[in-house]
């Protein structure tokens, strides 16, 4: 634990001097994953630092993320990976610094979540990953979103909590059982 929170810590003290730039750019694959990876571990590891030592820069590095992110026109659903990251990154940013963010921000992140994440899962022609081997890291980040957005929409956040609760379970019974492997296998990330 000690090696994982000085790398959180390295990590955060890296973006803050960086003061990278954050635009809606899509790759060679069309997809934004490297820009919701970044924005996730950007957002991830200020927040952690911040908590941890209440430097001002952290919550300042993250809050500006957040804000950038957000004001895209879309989390580019087509590569709904794309979607899952930022909604994660997003969402945990609004949750671990909701007390010292500004109410703009928050505004900014709520409407985000609701609408690139959760409002972009559900029409049945954009939730195609439901039920999938693939599942679970895309529910994943509709379930932060949701939690993180329950006191605000109980209702919704409840319905979008126990869909992707339903579609976990099912995956795994589908793709994990009987062996506990699955058909991506270990093989996934060797591409």
């Amino acid at each position: 634990l000690i090696d994982m929170h000085s790398q959180y810590m390295a990590w955060a003290e890296e973006f803050v001097e960086k003061q990278e730039a954050f635009v809606f750019e899509l790759n060679n694959s069309g997809n934004i994953l490297h820009v919701s990876r970044n924005a996730f571990a950007q957002i991830v590891s200020c927040a952690y630092a911040y908590r941890f030592i209440k430097d001002v820069r952290f919550l300042h590095h993250a809050e500006r993320v957040l804000i950038a992110v957000c004001d895209f026109d879309h989390w580019n659903q087509s590569h709904y990976l794309d979607v899952a990251n930022m909604s994660m990154a997003v969402a945990i940013g609004y949750d671990w610094l909701y007390d010292k963010l500004k109410n703009t921000t928050k505004a900014k992140c709520e409407y985000a979540l609701k609408a690139f994440s959760m409002g972009t899962s559900e029409h049945s022609s954009r939730n195609q990953f439901l039920s999938r081997s693939w599942g679970p890291p895309l529910n994943s980040g509709l379930l932060c979103a949701a939690i993180a957005l329950y006191d605000l929409i109980p209702q919704r956040s409840e319905m979008f909590i126990r869909r992707c609760i339903d579609d976990i379970a099912r995956t795994i019974d589908w793709h994990y059982a009987p062996y506990g492997v699955t058909t991506v296998g270990h093989t996934y990330w060797e591409g």
